[in-house]
């Protein structure tokens, strides 16, 4: 199971990079091509599995992203509240987890009974605001945790990565975004 989570995780970020030089109509078909291509296997290997072994696996909420944002359900409010949300997490975690500061809150994802409680805070917050995006995130981290989909056993590794940091950077940079 972690096999194939991976293999789409990456096969999508493949479909994402492409849809990102492609506008108009046509830019799903050519997203949803590379996708198929990507995860093809040619002489044994895919594109995506070179992509997933250089980059490792993308949190269950990036890719949950990457298939909103493909299916185009992803707007400018909704990348700006999730951007706002992945960096103030990448902002706590991050530092402290490299050992800055006494407190790693690393390791709550190994225990996550507290950090399971301040997500459904989160989700709570994001039904009040509107964005569907964030909620479904973190429910399909939450979800993608219990199921074991990801090769990590922590709930951090579904909740966020650098990638998902990254690119929420670019978008409060960039005032939200016009395209994704």
């Amino acid at each position: 199971m972690t096999n194939v989570y991976g293999l789409l995780g990456a096969g999508l970020l493949v479909a994402a990079c492409v849809k990102l030089f492609r506008h108009g109509p046509s830019a799903r078909y050519w997203a949803l091509a590379a996708l198929v291509l990507a995860v093809a296997p040619i002489q044994g290997i895919s594109l995506a599995g070179l992509v997933r072994a250089h980059t490792g696996d993308l949190s269950v909420t990036s890719v949950v992203l990457l298939l909103l944002g493909l299916g185009g359900a992803l707007g400018v409010s909704e990348r700006r509240a999730v951007s706002v949300c992945v960096v103030g997490l990448a902002a706590f975690l991050y530092p402290m987890a490299l050992g800055i500061g006494r407190f790693d809150p690393y390791r709550l994802g190994y225990e996550p009974r507290i950090l399971l409680g301040g997500l459904a805070l989160v989700v709570a917050w994001s039904l009040m605001r509107g964005t569907r995006a964030l909620m479904v995130g973190l429910v399909g981290a939450v979800a993608g945790f219990g199921l074991g989909v990801h090769e990590s056993v922590n709930l951090w590794d579904y909740v966020i990565d650098p990638w998902l940091t990254i690119w929420a950077l670019v978008q409060l940079w960039r005032g939200g975004g016009a395209d994704a």
